[in-house]
């Protein structure tokens, strides 16, 4: 008999659970069928000086219109069209200060239809970045006789696109500018190199931080004096 109290207040515990999955499925069933478009697919971020290259594929549904990106928490955002080809779709967001950020890509449709977000995240690279970055190393030999200056490259870094090197020329006294690449070999040989009192040779060079960056940044110059 002292069993009985404690199973009418497990079935009324019972039903009552009952009763809440019941609502919350109801309410669920109310809404009726969400239809959601097909996600941005295949996001890639891109980095530039203070910007951002995103690219993806919007999808064949001919319903899409367009895709939707968020940054900054969603208080930031532009609409791009999609084109007529449906293919690879890119845009450049710029004037981005030096951090991470977060995007999200929404497809959209003219009936109000939306798909679900997309996110990708990616570093913004900007001043602080590039005052990091220094010129390729290098040694160089100087031959008077033939007014030939040859320049050794050393180890360089994967990041490393090119060196560009200014100097002036000794025949007609303009500052000339030559530009080399890992794939050149270790040496560059200039010629008609004026080597006097007071004339410089400078040399930077030009980085991608990763395969996806689509601008090169570009360090300060090292400058040499003779």
């Amino acid at each position: 008999m002292k069993t009985k109290p404690v199973f009418f207040i497990f079935l009324m515990l019972l039903l009552c659970g009952c009763k809440d999955l019941t609502e919350i499925h109801q309410t669920y069933l109310d809404r009726g069928e969400i239809i959601y478009l097909a996600r941005p697919d295949t996001v890639t971020a891109g980095q530039g000086y203070q910007k951002i290259q995103l690219k993806w594929n919007p999808g064949v549904n001919q319903e899409i219109e367009g895709t939707v990106i968020y940054w900054n928490d969603r208080t930031d955002s532009l609409v791009h069209a999609v084109t007529s080809i449906r293919g690879k779709e890119a845009v450049v967001i710029s004037n981005l200060q030096e951090r991470i950020y977060v995007f999200e890509l929404v497809n959209l449709a003219s009936n109000g239809i939306r798909s679900l977000p997309t996110e990708v995240s990616k570093m913004v690279l900007g001043e602080e970045y590039v005052n990091a970055l220094f010129p390729a190393t290098f040694t160089y030999a100087y031959d008077e006789t033939e007014t030939r200056l040859v320049i050794t490259w050393g180890k360089t870094d994967e990041t490393l696109r090119y060196s560009r090197v200014k100097y002036t020329a000794l025949s007609d006294g303009s500052v000339k500018e030559v530009v080399w690449s890992p794939s050149d070999g270790t040496i560059t040989v200039i010629d008609d190199f004026d080597a006097g009192t007071g004339k410089t040779l400078e040399v930077c060079s030009g980085y991608r931080p990763d395969g996806d960056a689509f601008e090169d940044f570009e360090s300060g110059a090292k400058v040499i004096v003779f």
